[in-house]
């Protein structure tokens, strides 16, 4: 009811169901406004675009760098920020935020891009399906999306495309708008065969594949291969070999039915006592009545047992519905930790002080804490690795001072769930 369609079967094309109405069975949207809460404190706590959120420093800890290392290491910062903001990415980490929230899991696709240096893709739930290794990393992506015949040749190129594809370019018109399925697969680069087959000459570490889904073309729509992983696949939490991951948004859907039904049946309660269900004498059939204010139903006799009256001679109790709703509606607000995210706006105005507010920071990051390392860990380190390495091979990234050769550099996080995570884990020591 609250979650959107996810994973069930392929998506399909040409079905015009696009701007139609959305959320039509949604009577109360709590969980949606939490939802958002949380997806949005997500956002901002760990990739804010208008505050510092990481830093770069010797991998290996006691190793000093002068004036000249730090000026370099600044203009790189200041180079990947610059890059970020004219990007897409913090529109696709917002969206990868929510589908973390919601799914539990959310992929996001880095290329590059002749505009904007890197273009970030985040498939949509239900397109794609992952694959993990035996070390539990997700190192593999398949999905099947839909895109339109301009699309695709936009894409791919015409002269990559089926003839199919360029005959309807031909056309022109309303064959441009004509949907049709676009298979994608990004796998390590392995042979497929003994011989050989399917992998990409080169140092690519991976590979990338477009064909038209069910088309029996016999070429692909464009193959090629990447030296650092092109994608990310953060997950809220999993277990075992699972690929995909728990979300709070599993947690509360059967809150958020009962939420549904409750309300419908709160609405409904109203209506009856607002506008009964009535009974009425036989004398009245076929005669004129109405239930409007200020109208008159007139009757030959008043006497007792004739006119109208209401069916139920007792009023629904709806403050005891009210009540149940309010709880429902608070779980759903901690199952999606708005209590965290909102703390000091809720917190009375005699608890904002400092050392109340790091005791309930303290207490909730025991919840939240390992989502927070798994986010920083398969979402946004290996992001900016990626992103690091298309600025190095554009020659984007200025050589090292001879005070840094050789030395290897590492992330910090310097967001604020980073600093918070890193407090609350040292908040026993320091006691």
């Amino acid at each position: 009811i609250w979650l959107t369609q996810s994973a069930g079967g392929l998506p399909s094309p040409n079905t015009m169901t696009r701007g139609l109405e959305i959320n039509e069975s949604i009577l109360d949207p709590t969980a949606t406004f939490a939802a958002r809460i949380c997806s949005g404190g997500l956002m901002s706590g760990l990739a804010s675009p208008s505050r510092p959120w990481f830093k770069l420093i010797p991998a290996m800890r006691g190793v000093q760098i002068d004036d000249e290392a730090r000026m370099w290491i600044d203009n790189v910062e200041d180079i990947v920020y610059t890059v970020l903001a004219r990007s897409n990415f913090y529109n696709a980490f917002a969206q990868e935020c929510e589908d973390i929230v919601i799914y539990g899991t959310a992929v996001c696709i880095i290329y590059e891009d002749e505009k904007d240096l890197i273009r970030c893709y985040t498939p949509c739930a239900g397109e794609y399906f992952l694959a993990s290794g035996a070390t539990m990393r997700i190192d593999a992506v398949n999905r099947v999306f839909v895109q339109t015949i301009a699309q695709i040749v936009d894409f791919f190129g015409l002269e990559n495309c089926s003839p199919e594809v360029q005959k309807m370019w031909a056309e022109k018109g309303g064959a441009l708008a004509t949907e049709r399925l676009v298979a994608h697969s990004i796998e390590p680069n392995f042979s497929v065969a003994t011989d050989g087959t399917g992998k990409i000459k080169g140092n690519f570490a991976w590979r990338e594949v477009y064909w038209m889904y069910g088309a029996g073309t016999p070429y692909p729509l464009a193959m090629r291969g990447f030296v650092d992983q092109p994608f990310t696949a953060a997950r809220w939490a999993t277990q075992s070999n699972d690929a995909y991951g728990r979300s709070p948004g599993m947690d509360i859907l059967p809150d958020v039915m009962q939420l549904q039904v409750e309300t419908a049946r709160k609405a409904e309660g109203i209506e009856k006592g607002l506008r009964p269900p009535l009974l009425a004498h036989a004398e009245l059939k076929n005669q004129p009545t109405s239930q409007l204010p200020g109208h008159v139903t007139f009757v030959n006799d008043m006497g007792a047992g004739k006119g109208m009256r209401s069916i139920y001679e007792s009023q629904f109790d709806l403050d005891h519905v009210s009540q149940d709703i309010a709880m429902i509606q608070a779980r759903i607000k901690t199952g999606l930790f708005n209590d965290l995210f909102q703390m000091i706006m809720n917190s009375p105005t005699e608890d904002v002080t400092a050392t109340a507010i790091k005791e309930k920071v303290a207490e909730k990051f025991q919840i939240i804490g390992p989502v927070i390392e798994g986010l920083l860990s398969e979402s946004l380190q290996p992001k900016l690795r990626r992103i690091f390495g298309i600025l190095r091979r554009r020659g984007m990234i200025p050589p090292p001072p001879k005070s840094l050769q050789g030395v290897a550099l590492d992330i910090q996080f310097v967001s604020i769930l980073a600093l918070m995570l890193k407090a609350a884990s040292t908040g026993g020591i320091e006691a």
